[in-house]
């Protein structure tokens, strides 16, 4: 499950979430994230229909969900649970029900911590 996580300081952060959310709403959630990955100098909420047109979404449609208020109401959920789960920075992983730490959000981290808990025995 992925959910989105707006860092304050980044002035774009937020419309690219919503985004990536409003593209979800038509199955192209990763897709949209694809192509604003590609093009993270320019997530100016000018350029976000054209990203949608780009990846073949229903652009009306895109910016009806863009502006809805559920869509604006579901981030803010997202950002609540981000902050009620210790989560500080992006990306976050959560295995077991807990936030890696810092080194997990890489993959050489992650996979030692997976590997660690493996043998463990998932705990």
């Amino acid at each position: 499950m992925v959910k989105q996580n707006p860092l304050h300081f980044h002035k774009n952060a937020e419309p690219a979430a919503k985004a990536a959310l409003a593209a979800q709403r038509q199955g192209k959630f990763f897709e949209m994230n694809d192509i604003m990955y590609k093009n993270m100098r320019a997530l100016g909420e000018e350029n976000l229909p054209g990203y949608a047109k780009e990846i073949g979404l229903d652009v009306a449609r895109f910016k009806k969900d863009y502006a809805d208020p559920a869509l604006a109401k579901e981030l803010e959920m997202h950002k609540r649970d981000a902050k009620q789960n210790g989560v500080r920075g992006t990306p976050s992983f959560f295995i077991n029900g807990k936030v890696m730490p810092k080194e997990g959000r890489k993959i050489e981290g992650l996979r030692k911590i997976v590997q660690d808990l493996i043998k463990q025995g998932g705990k």
